[in-house]
């Protein structure tokens, strides 16, 4: 067993050939374990309350780490250091994930928002009113090559989902990952989004979609 944290593990993650494992919890550490030698090679230190959730980057170069002290922090792994502190949130920071080609990735707060972020420039790309505390996500390509940009879907604190599509402007690159996103679909519960449309309903029933019309999240143009 790996031991080492001195408080609850709140998440972890391997890295993309499964040689390392990292884990974050509520001594407000992020930490590095070698797989094949069952044992902690490094402790990373800057957070200043729980460390809620940990992500690997697909090309395993980065951790990205979210935060109850509303922060996510971008860590080397083979230098070992912090590369950025990102802020921005109103309130913890619960969840993180990359975007399959790992030029973004997408953190989602009990501020209720979800905020897109490059990798390369430290910027934010977009900023996303949800209505409701997000308390899990996930980036998922939709095709081989993740040209598309992928999917993100959010679990609500209110028990729905929503799933949105992410679409790359022209010229998109690791320098420039400009995106948009449009709403995919979403449960009834949680799925008033001022400003949001959703394109395509799939899995509601007529009650719940007109609901929905009534709320007014279908119909209206997306914004960031």
């Amino acid at each position: 067993m790996f031991h080492d944290h001195t408080d609850w593990v709140r998440s972890v993650a391997f890295s993309p050939d499964a040689q390392i494992l990292v884990s974050g919890g509520n001594d407000k550490t992020v930490r590095l374990w070698s797989v094949p030698r069952r044992e902690m090679f490094h402790t990373y230190k800057g957070h200043t309350k729980w460390v809620m959730h940990v992500a690997f980057s697909p090309d395993g170069e980065t951790v990205a780490s979210a935060s109850e002290d509303k922060t996510v922090c971008l860590w080397s792994v083979p230098y070992r250091q912090r590369l950025h502190i990102f802020e921005g949130h109103t309130n913890h920071v619960t969840r993180v994930s990359y975007s399959p080609d790992g030029f973004l990735f997408v953190s989602g707060s009990k501020d209720k928002t979800i905020r897109v972020w490059s990798v390369c420039s430290q910027e934010l790309v977009l900023n996303i009113d949800v209505q409701a505390e997000v308390e899990a996500l996930a980036w998922a390509t939709t095709t081989k090559t993740s040209a598309e940009g992928g999917l993100i879907a959010i679990g609500m604190g209110t028990g729905g989902v929503q799933l949105l599509r992410v679409i790359q402007s022209q010229g998109y690159s690791r320098e420039s990952p400009a995106v948009e996103v449009s709403w995919l679909w979403a449960t009834d519960q949680g799925a008033y989004v001022p400003g949001a449309r959703i394109e395509e309903v799939t899995g509601l029933d007529p009650a719940n979609l007109e609901l929905l019309k009534q709320r007014g999240g279908v119909g209206e143009p997306v914004v960031g």
